[in-house]
């Protein structure tokens, strides 16, 4: 499909439709009349990312279903290409255009329809939630994808994390946005129960369409389609990946152009401004995106990122991995201004033996980790600790220290991992190795009596 409705050019309306009135519940249905225009400019869109047995449900045979959707709501649905995925995943984007926010929302009642369909087909496969698509972690949860744009991200997250706090709260659903993007476009996760899948999308879907205004708006809400090798860009990362205009619908890579600019630069949802503290802030914030990137990509954890369960508690329960990560992020966002950046000292009493290779050949591992995080590393020795133990000290602004330890730790652990068992050698290859030193052995023989004939003799 090629068509797709694209958001307003022209200056933004005085006012947005009012978002939601009946929070927490998707009312099916559109308007009569409403569908006479699918073609026309839409100001609001929801992109999701569908697995392919949930395009297949969704377009019905010859598209049949997809045509009664967009009757019945009113709004566009336009799907990228067969085979264009989503970077990283073998997932396809659906578009859904409306021309009010409320408009979504009867659309994403029969995506989470479908996508329960789709559930219920993976258990009866017997998949785990490893292996399937649609299936969360804990038994009746179920999982949503979709794509929004840094704004976007801001709003779904709230002022230190209070909306998305509340959206777990509220709805007993949770939510993850990926620290990485392809052209403006970050990975969010839904993980819910059914009906707490429903009422936390309305509540996302509201946040969402606050951030439906302008041009940088208009050309993500046009783009359906990703370079595959376009490379992964970071929050703070500063980029030329292009996101391509209203005309092309993709999101491509290259250099320079003011909209290049604008996708390739995103801005962090945590950033705070005023305040004579206000750049130690920012510079705070960003040293907590960074303490996220310094550990392992999410596609080596349990699938989908749920993690296997640590100590971390919330109350009675048990945080994720990923969930404690974003903890440490709300966390560090409630400090008081100006305190983050302060310095500060952590030590930590490690095996003597262990100490070389965690300094690496010339110090090389501490250096890089020193450049890297900007704290700085010693290790001493502490008669108090014993022998066999050396204390390593770590020193600088409070997320810096952290991450420095992350990174000193993952070097331990790898220390730690057992080499792999080596192939023990068979009879037949112990042979031929015989057979071929006798062969050196006995070149080397005929050279040297070959050089003692020489030897022998007498000038004439």
């Amino acid at each position: 499909e090629d068509g797709a409705g694209h958001a307003r050019t022209g200056p933004p309306p005085e006012h947005l439709t009012p978002l939601c009135p009946n929070r927490g519940v998707m009312k099916g249905g559109g308007r009569r009349g409403y569908h006479a225009e699918l073609g026309g400019s839409r100001r609001h869109v929801f992109k999701v990312l569908c697995p392919e047995p949930l395009i297949t449900s969704i377009m019905g045979p010859r598209g049949s279903t997809k045509d009664q959707i967009q009757e019945e709501t009113g709004c566009k649905l336009v799907f990228s290409n067969r085979d264009d995925f989503f970077p990283g995943t073998k997932f396809r984007t659906l578009c859904v255009y409306a021309d009010e926010a409320e408009g979504i929302l009867p659309v994403l009642e029969r995506v989470v329809d479908r996508l329960l369909e789709c559930a219920e087909q993976e258990m009866s496969n017997g998949q785990t939630p490893k292996e399937a698509d649609f299936i969360g972690k804990e038994p009746g949860e179920f999982v949503l994808r979709g794509l929004i744009s840094s704004k976007m991200s801001g709003a779904v997250i709230g002022p230190k994390g209070s909306t998305v706090k509340a959206i777990r709260e509220q709805n007993n659903a949770k939510v993850f946005i990926e620290n990485h993007h392809f052209g403006g476009h970050f990975m969010m996760r839904v993980i819910a129960p059914p009906e707490g899948l429903r009422s936390a999308l309305v509540r996302i879907n509201e946040c969402i369409q606050t951030e439906v205004t302008g041009e940088e708006f208009t050309e993500w809400a046009a783009v359906r389609s990703f370079d595959p090798d376009a490379p992964p860009m970071g929050l703070e990362e500063k980029g030329s990946g292009k996101s391509g205009t209203k005309h092309s619908g993709k999101a491509g890579k290259g250099k320079g152009g003011k909209s290049g600019e604008k996708q390739g630069r995103s801005r962090s949802p945590w950033r705070r401004k005023g305040g004579k503290n206000g750049e130690d802030n920012a510079n705070a914030e960003n040293d907590s995106h960074d303490l996220l990137q310094a550990l392992p990509p999410e596609s080596n954890w349990e699938e989908e990122g749920d993690g296997q369960e640590g100590n971390w508690t919330d109350g009675e329960v048990v945080l994720s991995e990923e969930d404690a990560l974003q903890k440490l992020s709300e966390i560090a966002q409630e400090f008081p201004d100006g305190t983050l950046p302060m310095d500060c000292t952590l030590t930590c009493a490690l095996p003597a033996d262990k100490v070389p290779y965690l300094q690496g050949k010339d110090d090389e591992n501490m250096i890089g980790i020193k450049a890297i995080t900007g704290a700085q590393l010693r290790f001493e020795e502490m008669q108090e600790l014993g022998e066999g133990q050396q204390n390593l000290v770590i020193q600088g602004p409070l997320l810096r220290v952290y991450k420095a330890h992350l990174l000193m730790m993952k070097s331990y652990h790898e220390s730690e991992a057992p080499e792999p068992p080596q192939e023990e050698p068979s009879v037949e290859n112990l042979q031929e190795q015989l057979a071929e030193l006798q062969k050196q052995l006995a070149v080397v023989q005929a050279q040297q009596g070959t050089t003692q004939g020489k030897g022998k003799g007498k000038k004439g």
